[in-house]
């Protein structure tokens, strides 16, 4: 996802817009290609954390443990987004977050089926 350097000097007045860069580059990634080991995940999350201590400082770290699992959940990763979801060194979600997460996940996955008793 190409950015202009710009983009990031006035990041802090647009976090929207941010937000929006984080949840594209997660699906992007995920969808790319679509079987990516748990250690490629593991290296996107340290990216992460690198992005928001060198370029989005404004975000909290919850957030971006929040979009990261909802990209691994949209992965179709769900052992792995399990043990994220409880948390990642100092970083956690509060239950009631990661609740509402996975069901909003199982929404979209009940939602996009063509039927109930079909494979996808």
């Amino acid at each position: 996802v190409p950015k202009p350097l710009c983009f990031f000097h006035g990041a802090h007045s647009d976090e929207k817009g941010v937000k929006q860069l984080l949840r594209l580059i997660l699906s992007k990634f995920g969808r790319r290609q679509p079987m990516r080991s748990d250690n490629e995940w593991a290296n996107m999350w340290r990216d992460m954390l690198c992005l928001q201590e060198k370029a989005f400082p404004f975000l909290e770290s919850e957030y971006m443990l929040l979009e990261f699992c909802r990209g691994l959940l949209k992965a179709g990763k769900f052992s792995l987004a399990r043990n994220y979801l409880k948390g990642i060194g100092t970083i956690s979600l509060a239950y009631e977050k990661a609740e509402y997460l996975v069901i909003q996940a199982a929404r979209e996955y009940f939602f996009s089926a063509s039927t109930l008793d079909c494979s996808e």
